[in-house]
Order: structure tokens, then sequence, then C-alpha cells
């Protein structure tokens, strides 16, 4: 079974792993869980989460708000 995979095959394989990864990093660093990130295997929901990254306010952003007021 494995022997008829061939490149593209691991290529596939590789960014199936590569994606969620990255994800998770970028939901960690923006303050949220970074499991989010594994909704990233759901066909379609990557392009959901980057519009939810892209417009929603991140909790790093109000802590830093707050620190900024005070």
């Amino acid at each position: 079974m494995l022997n008829n995979i061939g490149l593209p095959g691991l290529l596939l394989v590789a960014c199936m792993l590569l994606v969620p990864l990255v994800f998770w990093r970028i939901f960690d660093k923006a303050g949220y869980n970074g499991a989010w990130g594994l909704l990233s295997l759901v066909p379609g929901a990557a392009m959901v989460l980057l519009v939810f990254l892209a417009f929603a306010t991140w909790p790093n952003e109000r802590t830093a708000s707050r620190v900024a007021a005070e």
C-alpha cells in the first residue's frame, strides 16, 4: 500500500500534518486555545479560521490595551 503513494502522496500527508500545527501556533500566539487549529483538518474550515482571526479582537490585544490604559 505505501509503495503506491509516491512523492505527491507524501507531500499531501506532510501538508496535512503541517497546516494544523501552523494554525495551532497562530491561535496560541493570538491568545486563544491552540486546539482550535485542529479545525483546519475539516475541509473549508481553514478559510473560516483565517477570516475569524482577521476580524476578531484577540485576547492578547485586549490585555495589551488594558496595560496601555493603566
